[in-house]
């Protein structure tokens, strides 16, 4: 394990702190995480479905259907920060 502290200030704090506002993670360190995910999707560093099977680990404590968990998704690219 690694150990990074990060300070997070204006956009990139706001948007930390909406994740977890919304319920999509407990904490800002798995907002964190979850972005380097989406990162590494979007880049080609990983396969949709090891993503998969690492969000449905980090869901499986908040009993989120995968359905619910699709629709939290969906609704946060729809929404903008401004």
């Amino acid at each position: 394990m690694t150990t990074v502290t990060l300070k997070a200030k204006g956009l990139q704090n706001e948007i930390l702190e909406r994740m977890v506002s919304l319920g999509l993670v407990s904490t800002k360190k798995e907002a964190i995480e979850f972005a380097l995910l989406r990162t590494a999707l979007d880049i080609g560093l990983l396969k949709s479905e090891e993503i998969l099977k690492y969000v449905d680990k980090l869901t499986e404590h908040k009993h989120l259907s995968p359905e619910k968990v699709a629709e939290e998704i969906e609704s946060i690219k729809n929404e903008s920060l401004y």
